[in-house]
């Protein structure tokens, strides 16, 4: 009988232990195609890129967009452009409340909920700048980015938006040098708005570093906007999904991949990773070069961006680092959904998103 006893009290500290921690394993292959069996990764945040800009007029995301995004499951990473004239303008400018605020009533009418601004530098309040070449005076911009970063700061609290993105792409001004503007920044920031959650979107000249920057150690998540050669292929060469997958394990930079990078900047920081954007351009070429603008005109087929898809959801995105991506575009070049039909990739889309699969 005591014998029985303590097997029935090992069999229920079992049963306890697995319904308190709600352990659930997935068999998943790895580039090898060796068979492992590892913890699913679910991402906190799934998001999808729209943008308020301007260049021949405003363009606001229409409700019709937000509605593909609420078939996905996907919530809404609103890119909102702040105008310069060139290089050295240290006085970037905003569009109207109003403009921005169409675009999240836009959402909220699609039912799609938006969780993250993320404030952009442009001419002409377009995306097709350059940053890396933006290097204005250093005081009076970070006084006038203040000011900026503390007006969205308010308008992502009006809006219940938990997470402010203060900046993109900006090489010249994150380097440890100006660590104590940032450090000015944040600190108000999170003086006045102390629940809101802050991260920053990343060149790969900002991650490619021996050194992580300090500026990092700032914000309550890491961003990288990641771009990748996934293959030589076309896509209608059919490569798989396993010869995708291994661009995220090619060395990118002195000897690295950009599991490396990720791991190197989480584990130094304690903090995690938001792929804050990533896609490619719908068409043959896509998977090997994901900008072409001499192939703009070329035949659209969504096959590719479906393949990317499910290689940063069952690639990128299994790393346990990250905890969220934001798919870059609603909006051509990067399109990978239109209004007369749902495309593999949208549709694809759908299946992780809403289908739980992430």
């Amino acid at each position: 009988m005591n014998i029985f006893k303590r097997v029935i009290l090992a069999i229920l500290t079992i049963l306890i232990s697995f319904t308190q921690t709600g352990s659930v394993k997935t068999q998943m292959s790895d580039i090898s195609g060796t068979r492992l069996s590892i913890a699913r990764n679910y991402l906190k945040y799934k998001t999808v890129s729209t943008t308020v800009w301007g260049n021949g007029g405003t363009h606001i995301p229409t409700v019709g967009v937000y509605n593909h995004l609420a078939f996905q499951g996907a919530d809404n990473t609103l890119v909102v452009m702040i105008n310069i004239k060139g290089d050295t303008d240290a006085n970037p400018v905003m569009f109207p409340d109003k403009i921005v605020n169409q675009a999240l009533a836009n959402a909220t009418t699609a039912n799609v909920k938006t969780t993250m601004i993320s404030l952009h530098l442009g001419t002409n309040y377009s995306d097709g700048y350059g940053r890396k070449a933006y290097h204005p005076d250093v005081a009076t911009f970070f006084r006038n980015w203040k000011t900026i970063c503390l007006h969205y700061a308010q308008l992502c609290t009006d809006n219940d938006i938990p997470i402010l993105c203060i900046g993109c792409e900006q090489v010249q001004q994150t380097v440890d040098a100006n660590y104590n503007y940032w450090a000015d920044v944040v600190s108000v920031i999170r003086s006045q708005y102390p629940n809101l959650l802050l991260t920053y979107a990343a060149h790969g000249n900002e991650y490619k570093v021996d050194t992580p920057l300090k500026f990092w150690e700032l914000l309550d998540f890491l961003g990288f906007n990641m771009y990748f050669h996934y293959t030589n292929k076309l896509v209608s060469q059919n490569p798989t999904l396993d010869e995708i997958i291994q661009a995220y394990y090619a060395p990118i930079f002195k000897g690295k991949s950009t599991m490396d990078l990720i791991n190197m900047h989480a584990n130094t920081f304690n903090k995690k990773i938001f792929i804050t954007e990533t896609g490619l351009m719908p068409k043959d070429t896509g998977l090997a070069k994901v900008y072409d603008p001499t192939n703009a005109n070329g035949v659209t087929t969504y096959d590719g961006t479906a393949l990317a898809i499910k290689a940063v959801c069952d690639g990128l995105c299994q790393n346990v680092n990250v905890l969220g991506f934001s798919w870059w575009h609603v909006s051509p070049p990067f399109d990978y959904f239109n209004d007369t039909e749902v495309t593999s990739a949208e549709q694809t889309m759908h299946d992780y998103l809403k289908g739980g699969l992430i």
